[in-house]
């Protein structure tokens, strides 16, 4: 049998918001509610709206990380692209925001809120906001 990687993103799209509690895969997509649009569930409907397959490094990506499958809120991504889409990507507004609660000296954490109540607010680690407030990364 030949490789299909349109079937198998369809497969695996299913799998991911059919696990049950308990899998590694279920907080991420069926505990937060991700589901697969019901027209969606015949895979010729699938293939016909969301396109052929684009290649070795492409795959499909929901535009709207907290929205199901669904036409519309899927395309094909890169790697790199679906990065920058996730539920814990920081954007230049949450930089922004991190530093303005932080309020105080970077060395002594004088002022606002600390680096690890920060970190679990934005559901990042520790070190990813002391790297943003030293000024070592990000926008």
């Amino acid at each position: 049998m030949r490789p299909n990687p349109l079937r198998d993103a369809w497969t695996s799209m299913h799998r991911r918001c059919n696990r049950p509690p308990g899998h590694h895969d279920y907080p991420s997509y069926a505990g937060r509610g991700i589901r697969v649009c019901p027209q969606w569930n015949v895979y010729a409907t699938f293939a016909a709206d969301i396109g052929p397959h684009l290649g070795k490094g492409w795959s499909i990506d929901r535009i709207d990380n907290d929205a199901d499958y669904r036409p519309g809120n899927v395309r094909w991504a890169t790697h790199k692209t679906q990065n920058r889409n996730r539920k814990n990507t920081l954007r230049a507004c949450d930089v922004a925001a991190i530093r303005a609660l932080y309020q105080g000296d970077c060395r002594s954490n004088r002022g606002g809120l600390s680096y690890q109540a920060i970190a679990d607010m934005y559901g990042v680690g520790c070190s990813t906001i002391k790297n943003i407030l030293l000024g070592n990364t990000w926008v």
